[in-house]
């Protein structure tokens, strides 16, 4: 980026900015890829099974049977996971802003620990710890939307 740039809504800084972020996103991109890999295997557990070939035969759509049923049921098991995921980038970009030396919240944490600027330090990782806390909150509270049989309490006795 060109020094005599200045920040703000302008084409140079903002052509600048993607030009430098291209390869920290790129590899946080790539290293969050195994996520996609679980939810294809369940995708496909799910294909053999029975309520699938019960939907083909009742004549509905492909896309809906993909989206409907194959879909929410292989997004279940991983979930919490992808959420909790989610969170975790923001762990992972201290490495990433390491690597490609790119100012951000990642790059400052990683020099408050090697000059041991501890009330730094703890400020970053009580946000990383809410930004997770935050992400699992959202899993917990989205998960009836994709699994209708989660039921919201007080519905019945208690054991």
């Amino acid at each position: 980026m060109d020094p005599n740039t200045t920040a703000g809504l302008n084409l140079p800084f903002i052509v600048g900015v993607v030009e430098h972020a291209a390869l920290p996103v790129l590899s946080a991109f790539i290293a969050s890829f195994g996520g996609a890999l679980a939810f294809r295997g369940n995708c496909i557990r799910e294909m053999g099974e029975g309520y699938i070939r019960v939907a083909r035969l009742r004549g509905i759509s492909q896309g809906r049977i993909a989206i409907r049923y194959v879909g929410r049921n292989a997004l279940l098991p991983i979930y919490t996971n992808i959420m909790v995921g989610i969170a975790s980038i923001f762990g992972s970009s201290i490495i990433l802003e390491t690597i490609f030396n790119y100012p951000a919240m990642g790059f400052v944490t990683f020099n408050a620990l090697m000059n041991r600027d501890y009330p730094l330090i703890m400020g970053a990782f009580i946000i990383f710890t809410i930004l997770t806390l935050i992400g699992i909150l959202i899993a917990d509270l989205t998960y009836g939307v994709i699994d209708p049989r989660v039921s919201k309490g007080g519905d019945r006795e208690a054991y």
